[in-house]
């Protein structure tokens, strides 16, 4: 049986965001408990708390043995656009990749994403591309409001699907190629 997935996002005030996952089948209605990486971020572009998520405190793309802070934050678009935000624990540096805009922000395991196919809707995965030891980050930005940094680009990134990883102690970015 097919099911859709739909997010209902309940805004009682910037300060109370509410959020809710409702799977609907044919047949019947199934309410999932709210996600615990959907959260409020502040976003320094549009200088407004939005939809969010953070996904931090769970691998570690540094190999320092510390988990690092990844982030999507979202816009104040009619449709919510995410961008990128990454802090990792061996500088401390946030980086916000203000053009790197991931529709659905939903995180797959590699094998869910295979099963489709890599397609347009796998936007986020964690895994250990390289089989260094270290995870990195599959992102699929590749979608008409997001455009490769210029910075990616003098590097010879020329996609829109693209792995982050951190190779000696510096984060890199480098085309997917299935």
């Amino acid at each position: 049986m097919r099911k859709i997935c739909l997010i209902g996002i309940f805004l009682l005030n910037l300060q109370n965001l509410k959020a809710q996952t409702v799977a609907i089948t044919v047949d019947s209605v199934v309410v999932v408990p709210v996600p615990d990486y959907i959260t409020s971020i502040y976003n320094p572009k549009t200088h407004t708390e939005n939809l969010s998520y953070n996904y931090s405190g769970k691998w570690d793309f540094d190999g320092d043995n510390k988990v690092d802070s990844i982030y999507f934050i979202g816009d104040t678009s009619i449709l919510i656009r995410f961008f990128l935000r990454l802090k990792l624990s061996t500088d401390t540096i946030t980086r916000d990749f203000y053009t790197v805009h991931v529709d659905l922000p939903y995180l797959y395991s590699l094998e869910e994403a295979q099963e489709r196919e890599m397609n347009s809707s796998v936007g986020f995965i964690v895994y250990d591309f390289n089989q260094d030891g270290i995870s990195d980050i599959y992102l699929n930005f590749d979608n008409t409001f997001s455009q490769i940094p210029q910075s990616w680009s003098e590097n010879g990134v020329n996609s829109k699907r693209v792995i982050l990883n951190h190779r000696n102690g510096k984060l890199t970015v480098k085309n997917y190629i299935p």
